[in-house]
């Protein structure tokens, strides 16, 4: 099995599923400030996390939008949006517009991956590959083999 690269992250949708559930990576890169009295973020809000222009999360999203709403992005408009605008009681966060793309945690983790010139996108990745041990097990019994014999070696000079 070949290890997982940034590009694998950015080009492969099945690689990215996998990671789908490190939403606490986004604490690390940067802390997630949500819409009041909700979990989502809008596409303004998901922008300025990475750092980017807001076409960039436009683009991606339209790009992308059936991986992206599976993963708990939406467009709301009419009376969901207006429910939303209520349960935010700050309409100007919303702005005036009749729909808004809004997203979940994990949402906004999947476009982290599949933005390519942000900063925070970036760190994103790396610390998702960080945290990954994609071994060959024929390297993992290596390893143990190594060490074993270290240990032997180390306690003959004791």
């Amino acid at each position: 099995m070949n290890a997982i690269n940034e590009f694998d992250l950015i080009e492969k949708q099945e690689m990215r599923s996998k990671f789908l559930e490190r939403i606490d990576i986004l604490e690390t890169v940067g802390g997630l400030l949500t819409l009041p009295n909700t979990d989502l973020m809008t596409t303004k809000m998901v922008a300025e996390f990475y750092q980017v222009g807001f076409e960039a999360i436009k683009t991606a999203y339209s790009r992308n939008r059936d991986e992206l709403m599976e993963s708990g992005a939406k467009t709301v408009s009419s009376l969901d949006l207006q429910e939303l605008k209520s349960k935010v009681q700050n309409a100007t966060l919303l702005g005036q517009a009749k729909s808004v793309t809004v997203f979940t945690a994990r949402a906004v983790l999947n476009v982290g991956m599949l933005l390519r010139d942000s900063p925070v996108a970036k760190e994103l990745r790396s610390q998702i590959l960080n945290t990954l041990e994609i071994v060959p097990d024929e390297v993992k019994v290596q390893a143990i083999e190594q060490e074993q014999k270290l240990s032997q070696w180390l306690l003959q000079y004791k």
